[in-house]
């Protein structure tokens, strides 16, 4: 598949420009609401869902193939600098797009610009994944079997414990768009937001009394 691309330099200036009025924008009303900055995890997704709303209607139809049938979960999406090249994104059910065989995926396994774009097409959701344990996270066993059996439990704990941070960090972000969304949000939409949020306290709060032992110790040597 080919297509033409609009590549003219007062085209990129201006986008470069609008990206960085935005981001600058956005990240002062974050601070001002929130007192902290954006963090790493939330930037990166913001710049890769950016990247993916800078592509007009018309190029976006030609960068996505559908999958043949109903039974296929790969879809395909093209290169947004290269046009000879494509990456395959699965589709699974209900309606999530999970995976892109791209370099930033792969790297990162969260969502990459490629699964944004496909997002904006279909109007499907994105799967954020776990945290994987990747040579970069594991710590190298020791030479006595106890510790090289408990090392991979602990590394992947810290690495559930990460993405809990990161998640709780944009739930932070989320309290502008809350009091923008009172204004149109529906009853139903309201109390299945608040149960979800009362939900995840309730289970954090559990599982926190379950080591209040070890917080109450941690704070006293404090």
């Amino acid at each position: 598949m080919k297509r033409s691309r609009n590549k003219r330099l007062d085209k990129l200036v201006f986008v470069l420009v609008h990206d960085v009025e935005y981001y600058l924008t956005q990240e002062y009303e974050r601070v001002m609401s929130n007192n902290s900055p954006m963090s790493s995890f939330t930037r990166q997704q913001r710049i890769c869902e950016m990247e993916a709303e800078e592509v007009d209607d018309d190029d976006r139809e030609m960068m996505i193939v559908a999958s043949g049938t109903a039974e296929d979960v790969n879809w395909q999406v093209w290169s947004f600098v290269n046009e000879n090249t494509v990456y395959v994104v699965q589709v699974t059910e209900p309606n999530l797009i999970i995976s892109c065989i791209c370099f930033d995926y792969q790297q990162r396994y969260k969502p990459c610009k490629h699964m944004y774009l496909l997002k904006m097409h279909t109007n499907r959701s994105l799967y954020f994944s776990p945290p994987s344990v990747t040579s970069t996270n594991v710590i190298q066993p020791v030479s006595t079997s106890e510790t090289a059996t408990i090392t991979p439990t602990i590394s992947r704990t810290s690495a559930f414990i990460q993405q809990c941070i990161d998640i709780n960090q944009t739930l932070r972000y989320a309290n502008q768009d809350l009091l923008t969304m009172q204004q149109y949000m529906t009853e139903d939409d309201s109390q299945t937001l608040f149960n979800a949020y009362q939900c995840s306290l309730q289970v954090f709060q559990s599982i926190k009394n379950k080591y209040e032992v070890h917080l109450r110790r941690s704070h006293t040597q404090e």
